[in-house]
């Protein structure tokens, strides 16, 4: 991952060393938008990684990376006789965290709501992660993009005023000291970061609330002082503080355009149990021994 390339050098070094009193053969691969084959099969005391190898550059395959993988190993001990053959496999994939999601940061971004197209609608694939999502989001991403906005926020297929989720993530509001999130209707992801979010805020005694909100009712609370924050939440996002929204002709601007304290908090606390700088009493952490 970019920025943390040091880091991930190390841990697979480190596990090298560990593992390398044995007679074991290493093959790794590199991938992303592409894929490089670094090692192939190669004696365990011979494959480290160095830094002119492993470097970021886009996107990632990893299906495609696995099962290439799997192959290029096959085709290997294919050529080896019977008592040479392996008769384990272990099959690694190291993951590292990521930077920030958006070029800004941790600064809040700038949102388009969408109000012409739209996304998915309850009966189809809209609250999973597949590509058909993605493709169908493209040409409001560039209307977005060219309007000098990050992201876009899709509203409901059918009435066209409630609000939905934004493309890399789910949506929350602090509306008069209040969690106000979409609820889930069958074209929004449930996302992990997202249960996580109402998981915590709950657990800080904060009110949170599942529902229809439509695109007027924001307007609304903006308008009277009560829209305290906008923040998005996933995977790659984290916590992704909005600080300001654009609807047709109407821009927002939310918390004069600084980050709020629940998002500050949130994403402290997400991030803190993810590194182990602080406890994990969910037990959300997963040690893969």
């Amino acid at each position: 991952m970019a920025g943390k390339e040091a880091e991930v050098i190390a841990e697979y070094n480190a596990f090298l060393l560990q593992n390398g009193r044995g007679d074991y053969n290493v093959t790794t691969v590199l991938f992303d938008d592409q894929y490089v084959l670094l090692y192939y099969c190669l004696p365990i005391g011979y494959a480290q990684l160095y830094p002119e190898q492993y470097y970021v550059r886009g996107a990632c395959a990893l299906y495609d990376a696995i099962g290439r993988t799997i192959t290029t190993v096959n085709a290997c001990h294919a050529q080896l006789t019977e008592s040479k053959r392996p008769k384990t496999y272990l099959f690694i994939i190291i993951l590292s965290p990521s930077g920030a999601y958006y070029e800004s940061g941790l600064k809040p971004v700038g949102i388009w709501i969408e109000d012409e197209y739209v996304r998915a609608v309850r009966g189809g694939i809209g609250f999973a992660k597949t590509g058909g999502n993605y493709a169908a989001s493209l040409i409001a991403q560039v209307k977005a993009h060219d309007g000098g906005f990050s992201q876009v926020l899709w509203l409901d297929g059918v009435e066209r005023k409630y609000i939905e989720e934004v493309g890399a993530m789910n949506i929350f509001f602090k509306i008069d000291g209040k969690i106000v999130t979409p609820m889930l209707s069958g074209s929004i992801l449930p996302g992990i970061t997202r249960n996580s979010v109402i998981h915590l805020c709950r657990h800080w005694g904060l009110p949170v609330e599942e529902r229809r909100i439509s695109v007027d009712e924001l307007i609304e609370a903006q308008n009277t002082g009560k829209l305290e924050e906008v923040f998005g939440t996933g995977t790659a996002a984290v916590i992704s503080p909005v600080g300001k929204l654009r609807y047709k002709d109407e821009i927002m601007t939310i918390g004069n355009g600084e980050i709020g304290q629940v998002c500050q908090k949130l994403y402290d606390t997400i991030t803190g149990i993810q590194t182990g700088r602080i406890a994990d009493e969910f037990h959300w952490r997963v040690r893969a021994d």
